[in-house]
């Protein structure tokens, strides 16, 4: 029996990203590029065993949410002649089998202990991979389960969503170049000759912000639009290593919870006289007279200046007790956004330095506007998102910058 199989055209830039024998390969992609035709087509010649003597494997797909692995679902089975699928496809478990045995199981990245431990796939799609914590899904879940196949392979595409962890998996394969095991592709939604570049014009003009169209279409990778921080700042501000000069303050930022392995961190960072970072520890540790033993070993004469708010007002009064240079800061809505924008500005003039840590978490803070009109800041919602870092060195350069003096030798 033989049957016809139609497919969609692949653009050159599609092209490119299929042809690639690398066994992960990493896209950033404008919205319009194709992303979905391109994945369909990956899975439906794995599915068939085209370019493997025929010889059908099975394929997964995941995506952040469920709705959007139901539409790909519904494209999939269009774009599959029906005389391939064994019986119907399973629109509740979001299957589809074909008669040579091979499967193709759709799911959502909330739910990753459901995908693990299946050694039969030699094919993974994740799909708008920047919408949820790649780093995390695929050290721990993806590379393990297809290390062992020979042929396994894992298409990781998305529209950027700042410079999250699909970013920084991106940026280290483009960076490290080319090779057996990675290849990183970036095109904009204008290397989409079918789409219409006139549109594309259009939507720009039109568009609320060219910060989020930028993104969005032509993979310029920013913070968020509510981002107090500039992508490019936050950047020369790093700095590989810590100052070998001495610390001459310290900020501390207290951990709400109860410092499992889930909850906040506790954080102090160190600048030297010149601002440079040169102390940095962050941990969980749920008994309280450890994590304060933590600081009662800081050098009793350098200021530190602590998150005074709620638990932290505990610290604050023992330290002082302990008989360490110690300033409390209870945070209102005023003096949050205060510290925020004077720390801001010091990263904008380049006046303090920070570590990677301290980078990432300022590039997933946001300001956001309460129902009362007044600025609320915090990191993006998300799994393993915190700003206790950023706290605890915008704590240090308020420190620095208001009561020991920027650049003095006191």
């Amino acid at each position: 029996m033989s049957v016809e199989l139609v497919l969609q055209q692949l653009h050159p830039a599609q092209q490119l990203i299929f042809n690639s024998k690398a066994r992960n390969v990493i896209v950033m992609a404008g919205r319009q590029f194709g992303k979905s035709s391109l994945a369909i087509q990956k899975v439906i010649h794995c599915l068939l065993g085209i370019g493997n003597n025929n010889i059908g494997e099975n394929a997964f797909y995941i995506t952040p949410y469920y709705k959007l692995a139901k539409k790909f679902f519904r494209d999939l089975v269009k774009a599959i002649p029906s005389e391939l699928i064994d019986g119907e496809p399973n629109k509740t478990d979001l299957q589809i089998t074909l008669k040579n045995g091979a499967f193709i199981q759709l799911y959502s990245a909330d739910n990753p202990d459901a995908i693990r431990g299946n050694n039969e796939i030699s094919l993974v799609v994740l799909d708008e991979c920047a919408y949820y914590d790649l780093e995390t899904l695929y050290g721990d879940v993806i590379e393990p389960m297809l290390g062992i196949k020979e042929r396994g392979r894992c298409l990781m595409i998305s529209t950027p969503n700042s410079s999250n962890g699909f970013y920084r998996m991106w940026k280290d394969a483009h960076d490290n170049g080319a090779n057996k095991d990675w290849e990183a592709f970036k095109f904009t939604a204008y290397d989409n000759p079918f789409w219409s570049k006139e549109r594309l014009d259009k939507i720009k003009a039109k568009a609320r912000s060219i910060i989020k169209f930028n993104q969005e279409y032509l993979c310029e990778v920013s913070a968020s639009e509510s981002c107090p921080f500039e992508y490019e700042y936050v950047q020369k501000a790093i700095i590989p290593e810590l100052s070998k000069l001495p610390s001459v303050v310290y900020g501390i930022d207290i951990a709400q919870g109860k410092g499992n392995q889930t909850g906040d961190y506790t954080v102090i960072v160190g600048l030297d006289k010149q601002a440079n970072i040169s102390h940095f520890e962050r941990f969980r540790i749920p008994s309280t007279s450890v994590q304060f033993d933590k600081m009662n070993v800081l050098p009793k004469n350098t200021l530190k200046v602590i998150d005074s708010t709620s638990i932290g007002g505990w610290y604050f009064e023992n330290l002082q007790n302990k008989g360490h240079y110690v300033e409390g800061m209870t945070f209102t809505n005023n003096n949050k956004t205060e510290l925020v924008y004077e720390f801001v500005s010091a990263i904008e003039k380049e006046q303090v330095k920070i570590n990677q840590v301290i980078a990432d978490e300022a590039l997933i803070y946001e300001a956001r506007l309460s129902k009362s009109n007044n600025y609320q800041f915090g990191n993006q919602a998300g799994k393993n998102n915190y700003d206790d870092a950023l706290t605890a060195a915008m704590l240090a350069w308020k420190g620095l910058n208001t009561i020991v003096g920027f650049g003095s030798n006191t």
